[in-house]
């Protein structure tokens, strides 16, 4: 194990993202905090009863008002709670812990508030805040805690230390996504709470079309929405941690996870690298000009692009620092935020891409190394395309009414996909005329490839969804001037400013209201995260900009690519910039054949990147796509 520094300073100064510091602690309720417990929980059986009770009062047919009498209800508790929230009084003494410990005057407060976030701080942190808030609470806990550690295990050198450091990126990375998926889980259990669950989603969904909510109502919905949805009790940190991965990286192959951590207020970029003998992972931070992280982030240039990927500058920023320490020629890879943005695969070295050396497999963490990891060829498909985008919102009402739900646009009529009819035409081809799969194919063209029909697939989903369609994604400065959300600028959530279009979409995009009930044919990242998909094990997204996103330093980019394995998607293809049509339809063409020939979605992949390039040789036409999953 060896920690390999660009730049560090001797003693660490925590980045302190302060928020409201409430000056005077009582050290008995921060130590009970601190202490492992059962958090306290939504009681099923009362949601029950107060649904009930306004059911009666209101008719069942005004669930919406028996919803929003709810929520004033708890709103009013809010606003009779007048002492400081604990986890705010908690921020403070942790601040105050880790300061301490950077000026000798304590040791262990890295490793005692680790300790208690991976055995039930995070539940509380979850119960204490609503969705509004918990975003800049759970970054300032996050950052503060991360780079201190860090820092300490590169002071210390000691590998539990180190361990502990990586421990935190995992935790941290990934609790959200694992406690909705326990979310789910629970809710197949408890058919009622999911009924309303859903129900209440749909009534936010109708606040979208509404400009007159303010961001304090948004705000209080979102939690009674949360107090629905939220599982009861996690008893223990589901989140993989070192020494499970360690366990499932195989012989001749190594894990680099990346990950942003702050040194004296300043950010750096990390990474920690793992072999299946690592006592502890090795730590390597990188130098990264100012000028090549704005060339990564500048999806939109084409110029740009090739130059990115026809130079050398990736390869000697970040793989050269970290030849020492790779293992083997397969490579599992975890991005962090703006490097989430970089296509390994078609990094180049010389006359060389990373591809020809090294087997390379696009991971969200290293957390899914471990679980799920079905490899068993895929039985039944959905293919998507040749969507009609423009229709009446009598026909869109007709559409939607068709489905019970179970369980690069610009502002103007969107535009027909011309080439996406013979991408659809030549999978299914592909597909049906393989003797050894025998897929089952269905495909929905035009009017039927709407946001309903989707959204039916929630809970029973098949194991492969091709969507070749407009993909959207409104970065801060563009989102609130476009018509769809100019009226949402209270609505917090990131994963709504990117999705993909459907059938009907013109109208809401356009932002004409539709029919109360009625699906716009716009499908959020948003929406998706709320679905069961998991028995789908690949899903395609043919169209522009669905690997992208906000993102912020410790979670990585809120997109599709969160979305859907979110809703518990094992494998996604996406695009990180613009895609030009017919070399969509080239590449997928290329991808199907190859998959029916190896039975291997990362083999496939890799084959078709190679025969795109062959045709198109510019990177910007074949380096867009990318592969995630294990």
């Amino acid at each position: 194990m060896e920690i390999r520094i660009i730049l560090f300073a001797a003693l660490f100064t925590l980045c302190s993202f302060s928020f409201g510091q409430v000056n005077r602690y009582d050290s008995e309720q921060v130590n009970s905090y601190i202490e492992p417990g059962i958090v306290r929980t939504i009681d099923t059986l009362q949601v029950k009863k107060r649904i009930e009770e306004g059911i009666k009062k209101y008719g069942k047919e005004n669930i919406n008002q028996v919803l929003v009498e709810m929520l004033y209800d708890d709103l009013k508790k809010m606003a009779d709670k007048q002492a400081p929230n604990p986890m705010d009084v908690l921020y403070d003494k942790m601040i105050q812990d880790l300061s301490d410990e950077a000026q000798g005057k304590q040791n262990n407060a890295v490793e005692k508030y680790s300790k208690a976030f991976a055995d039930s701080l995070m539940q509380k942190l979850y119960y204490e805040y609503n969705l509004c808030k918990r975003e800049s609470k759970y970054k300032a806990f996050a950052l503060n805690l991360i780079s201190a550690a860090f820092c300490k295990s590169c002071i210390t050198k000691d590998p539990n230390h180190i361990i502990t450091a990586y421990n935190n990126v995992l935790l941290f990375r990934n609790y959200d996504i694992y406690n909705q998926i326990a979310i789910r889980e629970y809710h197949k259990r408890n058919p009622f709470l999911h009924e309303y669950y859903i129900k209440y989603y749909n009534s936010l969904d109708s606040l979208n079309y509404s400009s007159n909510q303010d961001a304090y109502t948004r705000c209080c919905w979102e939690l009674d929405v949360e107090n629905f949805g939220r599982y009861p009790f996690i008893d223990k940190n589901p989140v993989p941690m070192f020494s499970d991965i360690k366990k499932c990286i195989p012989n001749s192959s190594t894990l680099i996870e990346f990950c942003d951590i702050y040194i004296s207020g300043k950010k750096y970029m990390c990474a920690y690298v793992i072999k299946d003998k690592s006592v502890a992972p090795d730590i390597v931070v990188f130098n990264v000009s100012d000028s090549l992280k704005a060339s990564i982030i500048n999806t939109q240039d084409s110029k740009n692009i090739n130059n990115l990927y026809e130079s050398d500058q990736l390869y000697k920023t970040f793989i050269e620092p970290l030849l020492p320490y790779i293992q083997g020629e397969k490579l599992y890879i975890a991005p962090s935020s703006y490097i989430s943005f970089v296509n390994f695969s078609a990094i180049k070295n010389g006359s060389e891409r990373l591809s020809s050396k090294y087997r390379i497999a696009r991971l969200f963490s290293g957390a899914d190394l471990v679980g799920r990891n079905d490899s068993d060829p895929i039985k039944d498909a959905a293919l998507f395309g040749n969507i009609k985008y423009n229709m009446t919102p009598n026909e869109l009402a007709q559409e939607s009414s068709r489905y019970v739900i179970m369980r690069s646009s610009e502002r103007r009529n969107l535009s027909s996909l011309p080439n996406s009819l013979t991408e659809i035409k030549q999978i299914s081809s592909i597909l049906k005329l393989s003797k050894d799969l025998k897929v089952k194919t269905k495909y929905y063209l035009a009017k039927d490839a709407s946001e309903a029909l989707f959204k039916s697939f929630d809970g029973n989903s098949p194991e492969l969804i091709h969507l070749a369609t407009h993909g959207y994604y409104l970065d801060a400065n563009d989102r609130f001037k476009h018509t769809y959300f100019k009226d949402n600028e209270y609505n917090s959530s990131m994963m709504l400013f990117n999705g993909l279009l459907l059938s009907g979409a013109t109208l809401a995009w356009n932002n004409n209201i539709p029919t109360p009930g009625v699906e716009d044919g716009i499908l959020t990242s948003e929406e998706i995260a709320r679905m069961d998909l998991s028995e789908t094990k690949l899903v395609v997204m043919s169209a522009c900009c669905t690997a992208l996103g906000d993102f912020n330093e410790i979670e990585g980019v809120f997109g599709l690519q969160r979305a859907f394995k979110q809703a518990g998607v094992q494998y996604q293809i996406s695009t990180l910039w613009p895609v030009r049509d017919d070399v969509a339809c080239s590449f997928m063409a290329s991808y199907y054949r190859n998959y029916v020939k190896t039975k291997s979605i990362h083999k496939a992949y890799n084959l078709a990147l190679v025969e795109t390039q062959s045709v198109y040789s510019n990177p910007y036409y074949w380096a867009a796509f990318i592969l995630l999953g294990n």
